[in-house]
Formats: C-alpha cells, structure tokens, sequence
C-alpha cells in the first residue's frame, strides 16, 4: 500500500515542495461581491434586481436593466481587527470601492428596447490586516525540531535554502558529531518555548467590468461581461520562539525568529454571462455564471532566519546573534474556479424590495500551473511506496464546494428616502474535519440612500466576521505515528465597513 507522504510547515509562505501554498489559491478565489453602498447595505443579493454599476461582476444581466446613463463612485473606511490570544490589533485602510459608468441607448425597437455598455471598477478583496497570534507555550515541540526531522539524512549542501540551511547558518541545527547527515538542535528535552507570529499584510483584488447588455420588451434582461482582474498582495510575517520570561533552560538560546516577506501582482481574465427574467411584474429571476479568471502572476519571496544566544554557539566567534537569508523571483500561473449565481427578488407597488442570491463555488478546482519558474505544483513518486503531495493535491485535500446565500431589503419611505439591510453568508470552503471546516464568514449590513433624481447619494456600513483555527507548523512523515504540531491557534477576525456612493444620472 502506497503512503501518502506530507511535508509541510504551515506558516505563511514557506517554501517545501512548491513556492506557493493552497493557502494562496484560496486568497484569491474566495470573493466578496460588493462595491457600491447600496449593493452593499442589501448584503450583495443584486443577482437578480441590477440597475447597479457593481452588479456587472455578478449578474451581467443587470445592465439591461438600466434606462439612463449614469456615473457613480464610492469611497470605502475599513477598519480592521485581529484578536487572538491576550492579542488585540486594529488596522484602518481607505478604499475606492467601485468607480464607473454606463451609458444607455434606445434602440427604437419595440421589443429590444435598450442598449447599454458600461465600464466599472469594483474592490472584490481587501487584504489588509496586522496583529500577533499566538503566544502559546509548546513544552512538546519546537520549530526546530520540524527543521531537524527536514534534515535528518540531508547533507549539508542539498538542505532547503529557504528552511533548514537557514536554520543552520544561525546555529540551530548543527552536524552531529558522529554522523555528518544528521543533525543536533540547541534544545534539551523539557525545554519550553512561547511561540507567537507577527503579521502584516496589505493589498487588494479589484476588477475591472467591461459590459453589454439589452432589454427584451421589459421582461428579459441578458449581459455579457469581460472581467480583468488585478492583485498586489504584500505580506512581511515573523515567527518568534523565545524561552518564556522567568523560565530556566540550559539552552544557549535565548530566542529566534523566522522573517516570511512574500510580494505578488499579477492580472486576470475572466467572462460572465447573464441574464434577469421577469415572468410577472412583481418577480424576477436570475442566472449567471462566471468562468475561472486566469492570472498570469510575478512573485518575490525573502526568508529570514536569525537567533539570539545567552552565549556564543560558537567557540571561535563571540557573537551572539547569527543568521542568513535567502531570496527569489519568479513567475506562476493560477486559475480560479467557476462560479454559478442564481437568484430571486419581487418588488412590491414600487416601494417594497426582497432579494436573494445562491451562489455555488467549488475551491478543489482552482489549480496552479509554472510559467517556466521550475515549481513544481503537482505532486510525485518519491520512491514506489512514498507519494509527496503537490500544492494542487493540498487543494483537493484541503478545500471542497460551497453554498454561499446573500439577502438584502429596501423600503421605499418616499420618493427620495430608502433604507436598507442585508444578511450575507460565506460556507467555508474547508473540507469536513479540517480545523477552519466550521469557519463560515458571515455579514450584517444596512443604510439608506437619498434620490434627488438626476443626483442620488448612498450610505452604508457593513460588519464581516469570520473566525481562523491553524498550527503554525503540521509535519508528518512515513516513520511518525502522529503529526509533529505546535499548539492550535484561534483567531478571531471583525471588520466594520462604511460606504458612500455618489451618483449622476442623465
């Protein structure tokens, strides 16, 4: 019987088998279709209603809907918080949340009414997020000791430039002295270690919506959209164990880091088809589907590794601080998977609004392919018994369908006055008995908006909250009965969103 052979230590960016992790797959295909203030006050249910620059990335459909040109933009306020542990942090970013427009044409036609083109930016992702998680004592493991299992049976030459050779220029992994191959750790049994990480991250995914649509006799709308997608997406994460304050040991070493910077961009191409049907004046209904976006992506990765002693690990050098980096560039490809949006809304006596939106994404298909960068994201025969799992094998492993559900209402007070709430939830897309396969995202959202005609203003404030359960290292290999882990940590993740819109019509 073959056995599955895993080797992977789960923090940010680390590079083992390929330079990037499913952790990266599911960043950029895990999407929130908001934009406007108005969309967003309705929780996102747009699939069916359109009549809204944002809904040209969900429902291209909703183009038709529109019966004058129309200019809108929309300023975005995050504010950001990370708990985890006795760790509070806050991070506040401002956002352009959708910018475009649409011009409408009558055809003259009795039956195809209109015809509109439109262009519109929309903040699909917004990456920002800074804190510390963590703050555990491992008395069973280490770090280090992942990095000596990697290493064990390596020589010194052919260890991972960006893991255990770094961990050996700053003296936590040394030769043993008997055999050249295997390696010694600075640590004895029973010493303890506090383990925390630093993040900063920051960046965003936006697309920008070329669409066309038409109108058939008030009754069908259909739309075609060419979505380009762009990601910047920076991360400069630290990983630290020290010996915790007021602990003995009778290690040399007082504490080490491991710096993680990882930078990519890159752009994207997709399509989406669409269509609004209403069978009666009351009801509507809508379908859309999106194909996978393909991204052609640049990348640069800087691994750190620096430790700090109470006395020289080395007799011939008094320093106490020793270390090295290593770095590297290169190109990737991903592909996203599809999508499909069914929805329903009725609009009552032109006052009351109901909307809801289904949508289906399946993350096992997203896949990563090399654009002559020498990764290797599939998986391989190590030997006739032992198979390493590629990074899209851990995303077949790791991630599985979803069913996400938006809903949102509007209530029509007078001709200028409307207000607004909605309810979104996001199933996670872990497979059952992962850590996080509990973890949904879910948002509450409201506001109101102003009509003056030709010039209309939104309002709208949005809370996200979703939770995160990981280790910062899960390594297991063939001779092991059981994972090597550090101890599981809990996160805790809340954004409050305001938006304004602003809009012409004429």
């Amino acid at each position: 019987m073959k056995t599955l052979y895993i080797t992977t230590a789960l923090l940010l960016c680390a590079l083992l088998a390929s330079a990037q992790s499913e952790e990266d797959a599911l960043r950029f295909s895990q999407l929130q279709h908001y934009g406007s203030a108005r969309m967003t006050a309705m929780g996102g249910a747009f699939g069916a209603l359109g009549g809204d620059l944002s809904t040209f990335a969900v429902n291209p459909g909703g183009i038709g809907v529109f019966r004058k040109s129309e200019v809108s933009f929309t300023s975005t306020l995050d504010f950001a918080k990370l708990k985890s542990g006795r760790f509070d942090h806050d991070k506040n970013t401002y956002l352009v949340g959708s910018l475009g427009f649409v011009a409408s044409f009558t055809t003259g036609n009795a039956k195809w009414k209109y015809i509109n083109f439109g262009l519109n930016y929309t903040n699909l992702n917004n990456f920002n997020r800074e804190g510390r998680t963590g703050g555990h004592i491992s008395a069973d493991n280490s770090l280090i000791d992942v990095w000596k299992l990697e290493a064990d049976g390596t020589a010194r030459d052919n260890l991972n430039p960006f893991t255990t050779s770094l961990a050996y220029d700053a003296y936590l992994l040394k030769r043993d002295p008997d055999n050249e191959n295997m390696y010694v750790i600075p640590l004895a049994d029973g010493d303890r270690m506090e383990q925390r990480e630093y993040i900063d991250e920051r960046g965003y995914q936006g697309e920008y919506d070329i669409s066309v649509g038409t109108n058939y006799d008030d009754k069908l709308y259909i739309g075609a959209t060419l979505g380009i997608q762009t990601i910047r997406f920076r991360a400069d994460n630290m990983y630290r164990e020290g010996v915790p304050t007021g602990e003995e040991t009778t290690s040399l070493l007082d504490f080490f880091n491991f710096f993680q910077t990882f930078h990519t961009n890159g752009t994207g191409v997709n399509v989406k088809v669409g269509a609004i049907y209403r069978p009666v004046p009351q009801l509507r209904l809508g379908l859309a589907v999106h194909t996978p976006t393909w991204f052609g992506m640049d990348a640069y990765v800087n691994n750190n590794v620096s430790a700090f002693y109470f006395e020289s690990p080395d007799p011939e050098d008094p320093r106490l601080d020793w270390g090295n980096y290593a770095y590297m560039d290169f190109t990737y490809k991903l592909k996203t998977p599809w999508r499909l949006i069914a929805s329903a809304a009725t609009v009552l006596g032109q006052r009351a609004i109901v909307s809801l939106d289904y949508e289906y994404v399946d993350y096992t298909n997203a896949k990563f392919s090399n654009d002559g960068d020498g990764n290797d994201y599939d998986g391989y025969m190590a030997d006739e018994n032992t198979y390493v799992l590629g990074t899209n094998d851990m995303i077949k492993e790791v991630y599985r369908g979803t069913h996400n559900f938006r809903a949102g209402a509007e209530f029509r007070f007078t001709s200028t006055f409307s207000l607004r709430a909605g309810y979104s939830y996001w199933a996670s897309p872990y497979a059952k008995g992962d850590l996080n396969s509990d973890n949904s995202l879910q948002t509450v959202s409201g506001g109101f908006g102003l009509n003056f005609g030709h010039f209309y203003a939104d309002v709208s404030y949005l809370h996200k909250f979703t939770d995160e359960n990981k280790y910062f290292y899960n390594y297991q290999n063939p001779s092991m009965p059981e994972p090597m882990t550090s101890p599981e940590v809990h996160s805790e993740f809340r954004n409050n969103e305001f938006k304004l819109t602003l809009g012409i019509r004429f």
